[in-house]
């Protein structure tokens, strides 16, 4: 699978599950590189098992961009926007490129 769509199903998976009330993440963040690699390309997502975390505005713009389609499907009504992923996971080289 090429990064691209893996990001790209990686952050609809976040916002799904962020969806539903009932549903939890299961991380957020970054932790570190993964020992397998001791690489930059290779980062592991730190645990975290709780709700959604509301974006800033300046990621709400950058889904705008990258995934309109869920932003529109799971925008809140106070335009706000509930991600399983923060800022720098979001603001990756992946996302910079598209």
């Amino acid at each position: 699978m090429q990064p691209r769509a893996l990001l790209l199903l990686l952050l609809a998976m976040a916002a799904m599950a962020a969806a539903d009330s009932e549903h939890q993440c299961v991380w957020y963040g970054k932790c570190g590189r993964d020992p397998k690699y001791g690489d930059d390309r290779h980062i592991l997502n730190c645990l975290y098992r709780g709700p959604a975390k509301r974006a800033a505005k300046s990621d709400v713009e950058l889904m705008r961009e990258v995934c309109p389609h869920l932003v529109k499907e799971l925008e809140t009504p106070d335009g706000g926007l509930d991600l399983c992923c923060d800022s720098e996971q979001e603001r990756n080289d992946l996302i910079r490129r598209m």
